[in-house]
């Protein structure tokens, strides 16, 4: 938790799952991973309405701390982006265009991914990306491509060249220094082009990596684990108790005595349950069943029986007397690690943010900077 970030009283939050939002944190993540890249500019990812989050809360807050370059997946994300920030910012497409005149109505810069993408765009004479595959296989150009390019597209505006790291989170894996010297020797084809290369983890493998223009995401949002950058946690994911029980040896129900549906859990005489107002309609994966944790007056206790739509069970026996209905339980955030969370629950950071379902009530903290002016 950053100085600036006072937790929210429980009785101010809604009585439903709650992820609450420091703006502040995300800001100091954006200029931890600037410092560390170095002499090029550190721009910011904010796809996927900023990885679940909100990206207008985002966008703005990270438009005050001094990032004016924005990555978006599509078309509708840039003319969102711009009527938020105005037009002074940089906003890149990374899935190329779909209408040109779409992109250009709105001054947003494609990343050109084909032939067939350069093509459609050839004729506008705005500025663009090429995006050249040096080993993900998945969008770019072929290396055998690039000459037939330059021929066929002479005239085409490139201001930019990227490419992206396959395995950037594995420090030692082989492909990381391959993919660089790569994209060195094709990058060198477009002379006076600026260069992009490294998302947050590629920042994190070193200056040699981060080129021209750096494109961190996760690693804003508070997800991402390495030696040289240790993330402020953005998201703390919250849920109301609904009800405490303590099975009595005398209830008939505790001869039975499991939880949940498929009875995947017993339940003891002398345990305390409870149960939490969240689900996987709320992005909490059925892999967190009976193996997921929660934490609650500074306690980590252990989830058990199955996730369900809305519903969580949690042993609370060693938990102070004191919790009672209405607590908030911390699914993760400061005390239970998104990382941590997210291996056990079978998946990443970036899945479990993006997840965070719609009846999850954001509430945001922190500097809430006013919506850019238009220069």
């Amino acid at each position: 938790m950053t100085p600036s970030m006072l937790p929210i009283p429980d009785s101010s939050l809604p009585n439903r799952p709650c992820a609450q939002i420091d703006l502040d944190a995300l800001a100091t993540n954006w200029r931890k991973l600037a410092d560390l890249s170095a002499h090029a500019e550190t721009s910011a990812v904010v796809k996927a309405n900023a990885y679940g989050i909100g990206v207008a809360q985002t966008a703005t807050r990270l438009w005050k701390e001094g990032c004016r370059t924005f990555f978006v997946a599509y078309d509708f994300e840039a003319q969102e982006l711009r009527s938020i920030l105005g037009n002074d910012a940089r906003i890149f497409v990374f899935n190329g265009p779909d209408d040109p005149r779409t992109l250009t109505a709105i001054n947003a810069i494609p990343v050109l991914n084909s032939m067939e993408q350069a093509s459609r765009w050839q004729s506008t004479g705005a500025p663009a990306v090429l995006h050249i595959d040096t080993g993900m296989n998945r969008l770019g150009l072929r290396p055998t491509q690039v000459p037939e390019f330059k021929a066929n597209f002479a005239d085409l505006n490139v201001t930019m060249v990227m490419s992206h790291l396959a395995c950037a989170d594995e420090v030692d894996n082989p492909m990381n220094p391959q993919q660089r010297d790569a994209f060195v020797e094709l990058a060198a084809s477009f002379p006076g082009a600026i260069r992009s290369f490294a998302n947050t983890g590629g920042i994190c493998l070193g200056p040699d990596y981060c080129f021209d223009l750096t494109r961190p995401g996760i690693g804003l949002y508070g997800g991402y684990k390495h030696p040289r950058f240790t993330p402020e946690p953005v998201v703390t994911l919250t849920a109301p108790l609904l009800t405490i029980f303590h099975p009595d040896k005398d209830d008939p129900l505790v001869a039975r005595s499991t939880i949940g549906y498929g009875a995947s859990a017993r339940i003891n005489a002398g345990q305390k349950i409870g149960i939490i107002a969240a689900g996987y309609a709320d992005g909490l994966f059925r892999h967190l069943s009976n193996c997921g944790h929660a934490a609650i007056a500074g306690r980590i206790v252990s989830m058990i029986g199955r996730v369900s739509m809305d519903l969580i069970a949690l042993d609370l026996s060693d938990v102070p007397s004191d919790v009672q209905v209405g607590d908030r339980v911390e699914i993760f955030g400061p005390t239970l690690n998104l990382e941590e969370q997210a291996e056990t629950a079978g998946t990443i950071s970036y899945e479990l943010l993006t997840s965070i379902g719609h009846r999850v009530e954001r509430v945001y903290q922190g500097n809430m900077a006013v919506k850019p002016q238009d220069s």
